[in-house]
């Protein structure tokens, strides 16, 4: 009877594809079977390295029967059902926080004009496009990057939801910093703290995301939670018409504010389901003392995660493909968010309400509906080939392309808009097929580490804006973004497409490896 109760379970996991549904087989799956004793770990975990080339490697720590997950106190259901909107909300707010700096921006104007000061970041504090490309891409990244990968590390060993609020209430005190700022010196600070506290975010995020959802609806999952960076660079383009209304001073306090309330509202709806398996399984029987802070063992944890994840990524060379491939799609996407907006200003300077409100629904709308429907559509492709889920980047980032030369050569607002909007359509596909493609080929154990390192890809993505600005100095904006994104686009096509043809002469291997294994 208990046979087919779980059998049951597991269809429902399936089809509902609902993290309440995953959990319940989780929590029917440690009922089924003897709790493993702290002792039985290592040797535990020894076996699963031995095997970390499987695709059970990539199955949820409570799937590979490591720690069962226990119910907490009253109905979990709305935990488990505000678990996505809440890191969805982190989320948008990270980006609406991060790309502010991108609105408050316009270059061209007159320093003594009092009106342009109280709205122009730029114009008050005295500094150009090239000032403006360092402080836009070099404070933040030299921090997040190097960060993100102790954050994957931090995110497999710590409590990630409490994680996840106190980096919000960080970047939040950064962005406040920021728009009380009166300098450069003080806005480059300001950003590197904001790098500091988003680096965590993510790799908490999509490790809780994964843990809870099954494998076959996670390009569905991670798509929806990654339509925070439309929604968010929506809410920045919008904020044009708020700088207008209150300054930029106000905006980036207004936005701080809101980053305080989310975390209240966040750290009461949010829990990690790892961590109350850990103390209910480790310690039974009496709640377990509060460990003092070892910060060389700390330092030792930190640096064994990143050996595992870099021995991981080393030993499979599609992996390195994908991450090449994402590296070369981040510098398009941050070529565009950069500078288009100053460009919009530039370009329409008597249409500034209409670009705000318009990139703001292109944005939110129309690169949201092509990060979810795109993680549909890679679910769909990857139920019989995972790498098929990468035919999406492939084809997204050719379209892309096209669109974006056609709307830098558009006569009018209104043409320009509508290419845009398709080459939102065409280019935000990408991200949930490659974040499934990353998980679905690596250990659980690593998968935040991977993440951490999927993250500071942004590194190699910031450069394009940094040179976008230095090349800005000799030529006309308009002409270095209507050269430089296409070549961009078209690259991360080609680095996809060779990455889909490793993954699939990857498979047979596995398979033969799997099935010898087995006998």
């Amino acid at each position: 009877m208990r046979v087919i109760l779980l059998q049951l379970l597991a269809v429902a996991a399936r089809q509902v594809g609902g993290l309440g549904a995953a959990r319940a087989l989780g929590r029917a799956r440690a009922s089924s079977r003897p709790l493993m004793r702290e002792a039985e770990l290592p040797r535990a975990a020894a076996d699963r390295d031995n095997d970390s080339g499987s695709e059970l490697d990539a199955q949820p720590l409570l799937d590979a029967q490591l720690l069962p997950e226990l119910p907490p106190p009253g109905d979990p259901s709305w935990r488990t059902q505000a678990l996505l909107p809440a890191l969805l909300a982190v989320f948008v707010h990270n980006q609406w926080s991060r790309s502010l700096l991108y609105y408050t921006c316009e270059f061209g104007l007159s320093a003594n004009d009092p009106a342009a000061a109280r709205q122009l970041m730029n114009v008050e504090l005295g500094f150009g496009t090239e000032a403006y490309g360092f402080l836009a891409a070099i404070p933040f990244t030299l921090v997040f990057a190097p960060l993100s990968l102790l954050a994957g590390g931090a995110a497999d060993a710590s409590n990630r939801a409490r994680l996840t609020w106190l980096s919000l209430l960080g970047w939040s005190a950064a962005t406040a910093w920021q728009g009380s700022a009166r300098s450069i010196e003080e806005v480059a600070a300001s950003r590197a703290l904001q790098g500091l506290c988003q680096a965590f975010t993510t790799p908490a995020a999509f490790t809780l995301l994964a843990d809870a959802t099954p494998q076959a609806r996670r390009g569905t999952v991670n798509s929806a939670y990654s339509t925070g960076v439309y929604i968010g660079g929506g809410l920045a383009a919008l904020s044009i018409l708020l700088d207008r209304a209150v300054g930029w001073r106000s905006t980036l306090h207004v936005s701080a504010a809101v980053g305080v309330l989310l975390a209240a509202a966040v750290a009461v709806s949010i829990e990690d389901m790892r961590e109350e398996a850990r103390a209910a399984e480790l310690v039974p029987e009496r709640a377990p003392a509060k460990p003092r802070l070892d910060v060389r063992a700390l330092a030792r944890s930190q640096m064994a995660s990143l050996g595992r994840t870099w021995q991981a990524v080393a030993e499979r060379p599609a992996v390195q493909l994908l991450l090449a491939s994402c590296a070369l799609r981040f510098c398009a996407g941050f070529a565009i968010a950069v500078w288009v907006g100053p460009w919009g200003r530039e370009a329409f300077p008597d249409r500034q309400t209409d670009f705000g409100l318009t990139k703001a629904a292109i944005s939110a709308l129309g690169g949201g509906f092509s990060a979810i429907a795109g993680g549909v559509l890679s679910d769909i492709l990857g139920e019989r080939d995972a790498s098929r889920r990468l035919y999406l980047p492939v084809a997204g980032s050719l379209g892309a392309a096209v669109c974006w030369g056609m709307m830098m050569d558009a006569q009018s607002f209104e043409w320009a808009m509508g290419w845009l909007l398709l080459q939102y359509l065409f280019a935000e596909c990408w991200f949930g097929a490659a974040i499934a493609t990353l998980q679905g080929q690596l250990p659980k154990e690593v998968q935040g580490g991977a993440q951490g390192a999927f993250s500071t890809l942004t590194v190699f993505g910031n450069l394009a804006p940094l040179l976008i600005g230095q090349a800005s100095q000799h030529m006309p904006l308009a002409d270095v973004l209507h050269a430089t994104v296409p070549a961009l686009y078209l690259g991360s096509a080609a680095a996809f497409a060779l990455t889909c043809r490793a993954l699939g002469e990857a498979a047979p291997k596995l398979d033969a490896e799997t099935d010898r294994r087995s006998e």
